[in-house]
């Protein structure tokens, strides 16, 4: 697996991923209804379009591809918070997203940020301490 830091110019192909990973993982889950609306949501929310263009963010690749992303916003300051992470459904099961959440936990260690809060629904309750460098049960 290839990495590279997000770019602004990125934006319409992490939109495209965030759009399959929704689609491809979440119809099982949620009605059809939900599904449409969070899988357009990054690209209509103003607040997740301004995160995809300026948040610290890393992506996975497979080629010149981007099969993965996540990405810190604010990316700097006490209170960072992993914002978005997002796989592909054909690039599930591949260890991407894990590899992503370490790389952002690095630089989270690096611009010594307090905590690291995750937004996903997967990560819910779960902080970054950055002074002792592990997940707690506290969030914020």
């Amino acid at each position: 697996m290839e990495w590279r830091r997000l770019v602004p110019a990125d934006r319409d192909e992490l939109i495209a991923v965030y759009r399959d990973a929704v689609l491809s993982q979440a119809a099982g889950l949620y009605r059809p209804e939900q599904v449409q609306a969070w899988a357009h949501h990054a690209g209509r929310d103003p607040q997740a379009l301004r995160c995809l263009e300026q948040g610290y963010g890393i992506a996975s690749l497979a080629g010149a591809a981007i099969e993965a992303f996540g990405i810190l916003d604010p990316p700097a300051g006490d209170h960072g918070r992993l914002a978005l992470l997002y796989c592909r459904g054909r690039s599930c099961r591949q260890g991407r997203a894990t590899a992503i959440l370490e790389r952002l936990e690095a630089e989270a260690r690096r611009q010594a940020v307090a905590c690291c809060a995750p937004r996903p629904a997967s990560c819910r309750g779960r902080c970054w301490s950055g002074t002792g460098g592990r997940w707690s049960g506290r969030s914020g």
